[in-house]
């Protein structure tokens, strides 16, 4: 049975801008060199802080396209027996009704796993052992394409654009009850199956079937087309050449219609992070380069527009900005900020640290931390100032501890709402501006 329900969450975009400047001549032919890494592996769950470095003989602007797409990720088990639906024998993961006997019917190892992203594809990889020989093995690497719910599906195009009728497919008995609520899928041209064990040197490409598409690959309660269990499954055609190295047996040319079954649980989800950069120098040169960020599993909400470092933000762009955040589970998002700057902020850029932390209806929480070089040129709203008692450009304990030392006296100082008295309405003002930077 099937314990969490999977619901799409669409990219998210974000863009943030740093100025990366050098002074020379301007050379029309020669594009900005941007370099970074192109995977980023984290194990802390959160991703750093885009970084890049940009060469160029002009001055360049750097700017950074951010997005994340989250998978659900379910493993794939063996189908139960059941009621023998299909009568066939035994219970199977894949069975190539073009092979002989011996080569028929094959089980699911541990460990394949199902994959579906936020674009309308999925991928599973599984390696199957020969019912027979438990040393002969078939490792499947599966592409599907398109995602249709049963309306779409019923008119969806065929991949080459060309309009036709669909189906679904239910050979056993009861299986199709709740074709209305599955998933309908293309067998992706790039799926193959690759000989391990005795099987080595077995090479099959994998097609859709039938060649009219009018089935697809199945995704929901029933749709394995063997079992009422909640699974996938779906009709393919394996060509290529099977070789079984332990009984010099082998198969050229092999054509072999092939059901995929499985019954599938939830496992986790995952989210990629991938960073565009686009470098643009004062001749209108451009050059880009991606970079994606690969972080651990079940990550709580992500934060989608960290700015890249080197950022430099005047400082009421800065208090004005918000963190955005994506997650998998949807709902609303918890979120707080907090900032600690080095040195008074004035109209040399100086780095704050910010700390954003959320949490979302999964019960994850993130934390991520960057720099940002804020500067200012004494413009900010004096609003966000209220409290900041020894104006070094932000309100914290030191200003509580000084305006507790005039605490219910009438120095006007501390009386921020003016009414002639230092209290605890001029406290909770404080206490609103807490964290806050100001200009000078």
């Amino acid at each position: 049975m099937r314990t969490l329900n999977y619901t799409r969450q669409f990219i998210v975009f974000c863009m943030t801008l740093a100025s990366l400047k050098a002074f020379s001549q301007c050379n029309d032919n020669v594009v900005p060199v941007i370099t970074a890494e192109s995977v980023i592996t984290s194990s802390t769950g959160v991703y750093p802080q885009p970084t890049a470095l940009v060469t160029d003989d002009t001055e360049v602007t750097l700017t950074a396209q951010t997005t994340v797409q989250f998978s659900q990720v379910e493993n794939l088990i063996m189908p139960d027996l059941g009621e023998n639906l299909c009568n066939y024998g035994a219970a199977s993961a894949f069975i190539t009704f073009g092979m002989p006997n011996a080569y028929r019917y094959w089980t699911a190892d541990e460990g394949g796993q199902f994959e579906i992203f936020e674009n309308g594809t999925a991928h599973f990889t599984c390696t199957f052992t020969n019912f027979i020989n438990p040393n002969g093995k078939l490792a499947a690497d599966v592409w599907l394409e398109g995602g249709y719910n049963w309306t779409d599906w019923q008119s969806a195009p065929e991949p080459n654009g060309d309009p036709a009728p669909h189906g679904y497919k239910h050979d056993c008995g009861g299986v199709g009850a709740n074709h209305e609520d599955w998933t309908y899928y293309y067998v992706s041209g790039n799926s193959t199956m690759i000989g391990l064990g005795d099987y080595v040197d077995t090479y099959l490409s994998l097609s859709h079937a039938p060649v009219n598409h009018f089935f697809g690959y199945q995704y929901g309660s029933g749709a394995n087309n063997y079992s009422p269990e909640f699974g996938s499954g779906g009709w393919v055609i394996a060509n290529g050449n099977f070789i079984d190295h332990s009984t010099n047996f082998s198969l050229s040319g092999l054509a072999s219609s092939s059901d995929f079954m499985f019954k599938q649980e939830y496992s986790h989800y995952d989210a990629v992070i991938e960073t565009v950069y686009t470098a643009t120098d004062s001749c209108g040169n451009t050059s880009t380069f991606t970079q994606e960020v690969q972080i651990n599993e079940n990550p709580g909400p992500v934060l989608s527009n960290m700015p890249v470092a080197g950022t430099q933000m005047e400082l009421c762009d800065f208090i004005n900005w918000q963190p955005e955040w994506v997650s998998f589970c949807g709902g609303e998002i918890v979120s707080t900020i907090d900032a600690s700057p080095t040195e008074m902020i004035s109209e040399t850029p100086s780095i704050v640290t910010v700390t954003c932390t959320a949490s979302d209806n999964c019960g994850g929480t993130s934390t991520y931390y960057f720099d940002v070089l804020v500067w200012s040129n004494g413009t900010c709203g004096s609003e966000n100032c209220a409290g900041d008692f020894n104006a070094d450009g932000v309100v914290t304990s030191n200003d509580v501890n000084l305006f507790m030392g005039a605490f219910l006296t009438s120095n006007a100082q501390f009386d921020i709402n003016e009414d002639a008295q230092v209290n605890m309405l001029d406290f909770i003002l404080v206490l609103e501006n807490f964290g806050n930077l100001c200009g000078n």
